[in-house]
């Protein structure tokens, strides 16, 4: 697609504290920031983004987020771009 590539981390599970990870993405200057975290690492990298203004200088998304992450954010968190997976149950049979 074009883009290039300005750099990466990896955080482990469990980090509460992104904020040299995003000081680092933000200083690289970026069109956009890609999260692949899940649960509370994603809720607690998204916080922080937001708190850090970035949401307003860059993109954000990323891939497979989810409803209870999204639940779990302040509204004012709820923003970017990003894949969801929607699994949908097969309605019972219904006998006429």
């Amino acid at each position: 697609m074009g883009g290039t590539k300005l750099g990466g981390d990896l955080s482990p599970l469990g980090t509460t504290d992104f904020s040299s990870y995003l000081i680092k993405a933000q200083a690289a200057k970026p069109d956009v920031i890609i999260f692949t975290l899940a649960g509370d690492d994603m809720v607690n990298a998204l916080k922080q983004a937001v708190q850090f203004g970035l949401d307003k200088t860059m993109h954000l998304g990323g891939a497979q987020q989810e409803l209870e992450v999204l639940v779990g954010l302040p509204p004012e968190a709820r923003v970017g771009y990003w894949v969801f997976e929607w699994v949908l149950e097969a309605a019972p049979a219904c006998r006429m």
